[in-house]
């Protein structure tokens, strides 16, 4: 892949994390009790963090898709490294795709041979 590419992909799959992140070091705010006397903000607050998480589900399944894709097909792996590989994408997702792509996705594919 391209360096254009790399970046973009290394970028998108940052999302999940910082997406659930923030959502989940911003919770105490949803709180309806915190906007009693602000309803239209509430509503606001609720519909963007809404879009958020969509933003961030969406995002979340294409990488996760695009990471088994790739683990498939990368040629530099043993059966055994592509099946955990694989199953640490699907059960670990938002913490083993960066994981993933720094180590086989953004390094070149003669650097992988050597490390695996």
């Amino acid at each position: 892949m391209g360096l254009a590419k790399d970046k973009l992909i290394g970028i998108l799959t940052m999302v999940p994390l910082v997406g659930y992140g923030s959502l989940f070091l911003g919770i105490k705010y949803l709180s309806i009790e915190v906007f009693t006397d602000y309803l239209q903000e509430y509503l606001l607050i609720k519909l963007l963090v809404t879009l958020l998480i969509a933003v961030t589900a969406v995002s979340g399944l294409g990488l996760m898709v695009f990471y088994i894709n790739h683990a498939i097909r990368a040629p530099y792996f043993s059966s055994t490294i592509r099946a955990a590989w694989i199953v640490t994408i699907v059960l670990f997702n938002m913490f083993s795709m960066p994981i993933y792509f720094f180590r086989y996705v953004w390094s070149n594919a003669g650097e992988n041979e050597k490390r695996t």
